[in-house]
């Protein structure tokens, strides 16, 4: 949906749903009392847009204009990070690389662990320093397992 305002009236706002045809629109205006001319029908008014705004003329010449109401702009950055997080991301990515491959000695474990360090900042690094940043994953040697007696 997108939320339109007639020009010159804030106040006034329709939400039009996207694709939505002429003769849909036309009927959506006429239903929230948007149009001035008294006994107008959806087939009466000609709807036409000009790339952003639409123009709804009357056959008495009125014409109404609709201006989308546009969001708020995201922060700059990539993914809506500002630009000191954004340098976390990747020095994180970096971290989580070199650990995620040294530990399990894998370039897939590398991608995962570089991933995971772009998506989670923070938690990433102090995961990997918990468990000894690149120190190798112990693995039990199978040679060292005693045998039960009985």
């Amino acid at each position: 949906m997108t939320t339109y305002y007639v020009e010159g009236s804030p106040s006034s706002r329709i939400d039009i749903p996207p694709y939505s045809s002429p003769d849909s629109v036309a009927s959506l205006v006429i239903s929230q009392g948007l149009i001035q001319e008294v006994g107008a029908t959806a087939s009466d008014l000609t709807v036409t847009s000009d790339g952003q705004d639409i123009v709804i003329e009357s056959p008495g010449g009125h014409t109404t204009r609709l201006v989308p109401l546009h969001p708020a702009p995201l922060p700059a950055g990539f993914m809506g990070r500002s630009p000191t997080m954004q340098a976390i991301a990747y020095a994180s990515s970096g971290i989580g690389v070199y650990h995620g491959y040294r530990r399990n000695n894998s370039l897939g474990w590398g991608l995962w662990w570089g991933l995971l360090g772009f998506m989670f900042p923070i938690i990433v690094p102090a995961v990997a320093l918990a468990q000894g940043l690149g120190k190798p994953k112990a693995r039990p040697n199978p040679r060292s397992r005693s045998r039960r007696r009985r």
